[in-house]
C-alpha cells in the first residue's frame, strides 16, 4: 500500500514537471528553428499558461521576442505584427524599423506587409517621403486583391503622384476593384468619380448606388456621401432626415466631414432642433481634424452676435485654420477681420489669396478695398477687371459693384446699359441692393423707358428681402404723385 503510494507521488512530480516545462519546451524548439513553436511562445507568453499545477504569467516583452523569433522564419503575419508594434507602440515607436518589419512581411507574401509599408512611405514621419515607392507597394498588394491597397493605388493614379502618369482610367479601374474587393472607401472614391464626371460622363445615378453600397460597407466616408445626395436631392428624391441619419453615422465612424455637414444641421435646425452649442463641439471636433469646412463655420459660428459664445478673436484663428487647409472663403473671411481692425495690408494680401483661389468674395473684397484706396485710373481698372472676375463667378453683390463702374465710368467706358444689365441680373437673383438701384433706372429713365409702377415694384422688393432704403424709396415714390 505505502508502495503504491510512493509511485503515484513519482508519477504527479513527473506530470508536473511536464506541465512546467511545456513553455521551456516551446522555447528551446523555437530557438532551434521550429516556426510552430515560436507562435506557440508567443501565445503562452502574450496570454499566460495556467492550469492547475502551472500558472506562467503574461510577459509581453517574451512574447515580442519570439513573435520576431516568428518573423525571422519567414512568417509574414509575425513581421507584421512586429512592424506594427514599432509604428503604433507608445513605447517603442520607431518607424524605420516599423517599415522594415512591413518590408519583410511583404516579402514574405503577407499583403497587408505591402500595404502598410506602402502607407508609411507616404506619410512625412521620420522616413523620408517616397510615393514611389508607395506606387510600388500598393500596386503588388492590389495584384494579391488587397482591397485597401487598390484604393490607395487608385488615388496615386488619379493624382498623379509618385512620377505616376495621371490617368482617370486607372484611377477608375483601381477603384473598381477595391470596391469589387468590398473596400466600402474604394466604392466611395469610385462614386466620386461618377459625382464630378472625371474620365466618364457625370452620373448621379451611378454615384448614389455607390455612395450607398460603400455606407454599406460601414465607410464613414460612403455615409458622408450618401447623407450628402440626400440633403440636395441630387440623384434621389430629397430627404433632410435621412440625410441627418447618415451623416450622424458617418460622424460616429470619424469622418470629420460628416460632422462638420451634422453641425452644420444642428446650427441652422435642418431636421433637427436647432443647438448651437452641439454644432459649436462638432465643428470644433472637425476642425481638429483638419476639415476646412468645420473650421470655416466653427469662425462663422463664433462671428455670429446672436452666439452665447460670440468671440471675434476666435472666429479670426478658425478662420485662419481654414484658410491655411485651402479654403479660399476664410481666406476672405480673415481678410474682413484684419480688414475691420485696420490692418489694412494683410487684409489685402489675404484678399489676394482667396481670389487666386477661385473665391468670388475674395475678388469683390480686394477689389473693393483697391478702389477705395485708389490713387489713378490703373487702380480703378484694376478694381474693375476684380469686380469682372467675381461677377464672372455669379457673386451677386461684385456684379452690382460691377454695374456701378459702368454706370459712373470708374475703371471703364461709362455705359448704362451695361451697368443696369449687371444690377438686373443681381436683383433676378434677390440682391436687395440691386434691386433698389435697378428701381432708379426705370425711376429717372436711365437707359429704359420711365416706368413708375416698374420702380415701385423694385422699391417694394427690395424691402421685403429686408433693405431699409428699399422701404424708405418705395414709401416716398408711392406718396409722390
Amino acid at each position: 500500500m505505502r508502495f503504491s503510494v510512493l509511485i503515484l507521488i513519482v508519477l504527479c512530480s513527473l506530470l508536473t514537471s511536464c506541465k512546467k516545462d511545456i513553455v521551456a519546451e516551446a522555447e528551446k524548439r523555437c530557438s532551434d528553428g521550429n516556426l510552430k513553436s515560436c507562435l506557440s511562445a508567443v501565445d503562452y507568453h502574450l496570454y499566460g499558461y495556467k492550469d492547475d499545477d502551472v500558472d506562467y504569467p503574461v510577459d509581453t516583452v517574451q512574447a515580442f521576442h519570439f513573435l520576431t523569433k516568428a518573423c525571422e522564419f519567414k512568417d509574414g503575419e509575425s513581421c507584421f505584427k512586429v512592424g506594427s508594434e514599432f509604428e503604433n507602440s507608445k513605447y517603442t515607436q520607431d518607424r524605420v524599423a516599423s517599415l522594415e518589419f512591413y518590408e519583410k512581411a511583404c516579402d514574405a507574401k503577407y499583403v497587408k506587409g505591402c500595404t502598410a509599408a506602402g502607407m508609411l512611405y507616404s506619410q512625412k514621419k521620420e522616413i523620408r517621403t517616397n510615393l514611389g515607392e508607395s506606387y510600388r507597394f500598393f500596386k503588388k498588394a492590389c495584384k494579391q486583391n488587397e482591397g485597401v491597397a487598390c484604393d490607395l493605388l487608385g488615388e496615386i493614379y488619379q493624382k498623379g503622384l509618385g512620377g505616376v502618369e495621371k490617368s482617370n482610367k486607372m484611377a477608375r479601374l483601381s477603384f473598381k476593384k477595391s470596391c469589387d474587393l468590398k473596400n466600402g472607401h474604394g466604392c466611395s472614391n469610385l462614386g466620386l468619380m461618377y459625382y464630378y464626371g472625371l474620365g466618364s460622363k457625370k452620373n448621379l445615378g451611378q454615384s448614389f448606388n455607390l455612395f450607398k453600397l460603400s455606407c454599406d460597407y460601414n465607410s464613414p466616408q460612403g455615409c458622408s456621401n450618401l447623407g450628402n445626395m440626400y440633403i440636395n436631392g441630387y440623384g434621389v428624391e430629397k430627404d433632410l432626415n435621412r440625410a441627418f441619419l447618415l451623416f450622424d453615422k458617418g460622424c460616429k465612424g470619424g469622418d470629420a466631414h460628416a460632422c462638420s455637414n451634422l453641425g452644420l444641421m444642428y446650427a441652422k435646425g435642418i431636421a433637427v432642433k436647432t443647438d448651437l452649442n452641439t454644432a459649436l463641439n462638432l465643428f470644433t471636433k472637425s476642425c481638429k481634424a483638419n476639415d476646412d469646412q468645420a473650421c470655416l463655420h466653427l469662425g462663422m459660428l463664433y462671428q455670429d452676435k446672436q452666439f452665447s459664445d460670440y468671440d471675434e478673436k476666435l472666429a479670426a484663428e478658425s478662420f485662419s485654420r481654414a484658410c491655411s487647409l485651402g479654403n479660399a472663403f476664410a481666406c476672405s473671411s480673415l481678410g474682413l477681420y484684419y480688414h475691420k481692425n485696420k490692418d489694412y495690408q494683410k487684409s489685402r494680401e489675404l484678399f489676394f489669396i482667396s481670389c487666386q483661389n477661385g473665391c468670388a468674395e475674395g475678388c469683390n473684397n480686394l477689389a473693393t478695398q483697391i478702389k477705395d484706396e485708389s490713387k489713378s485710373k490703373d487702380d480703378l481698372k484694376v478694381a474693375f477687371n476684380l469686380y469682372e472676375k467675381a461677377c464672372s463667378l455669379e457673386d451677386n453683390l461684385a456684379c452690382v459693384n460691377l454695374g456701378l463702374m459702368y454706370v459712373y465710368g470708374d475703371g471703364t467706358k461709362k455705359d448704362l446699359n451695361k451697368g443696369h444689365h449687371h444690377i438686373s441680373w443681381a436683383c433676378g437673383r434677390n440682391n436687395a441692393l440691386a434691386c433698389n438701384l435697378e428701381a432708379f433706372f426705370y425711376k429717372d429713365g436711365l437707359s429704359v423707358r420711365k416706368d413708375r409702377n416698374k420702380a415701385l415694384k423694385l422699391f417694394e422688393k427690395s424691402c421685403k428681402l429686408e433693405f431699409k432704403q428699399g422701404c424708405d424709396n418705395y414709401e416716398l415714390l408711392k406718396n409722390h404723385k
